[in-house]
């Protein structure tokens, strides 16, 4: 009886059937060990909402779900302050968040090219 030679087929099966135990043994550590497998930035800011007197034309909505209320807008990090006023978001983006302009410039009348520095991370996008 000679020696049995697999099939290309054969061959293709067991080295994808090798690979998948490689990333489910990975996997299975990852797990165990309770490691993300994403590297953290250590030096991130508690995010604190600075809430002056906005005015309403300039309010950003931050809670656009239904059921805002005091405590879960504070809960994403935004500014509550209710109105009887319609069309007026009551929970509202703060003066502190999103992106600050470092320099800009106009080549031209219809092109505008700006470099933005990131404020810290938001509460409501669930990044901190």
């Amino acid at each position: 009886m000679g020696k049995r030679r697999f099939s290309g087929l054969e061959v293709k099966l067991m080295v994808m059937f090798s690979l998948m135990f490689v990333v489910a043994i990975a996997l299975i550590v990852l797990f165990v060990t309770g490691e993300g497998g994403v590297v953290t930035d250590e030096s991130t800011e508690i995010f604190v909402p600075q809430c002056p007197n906005i005015p309403l034309a300039e309010r950003v909505d931050c809670f656009p779900d239904a059921g805002a209320s005091k405590l879960r807008c504070e809960e994403r990090g935004c500014c509550w302050g209710p109105l009887d006023e319609r069309n007026v978001p009551w929970c509202f983006f703060s003066t502190n968040h999103g992106y600050t302009v470092e320099s800009m410039e106009q080549p031209t009348p219809h092109v505008m090219n700006a470099r933005l520095k990131r404020k810290p991370l938001l509460l409501c996008l669930g990044l901190i």
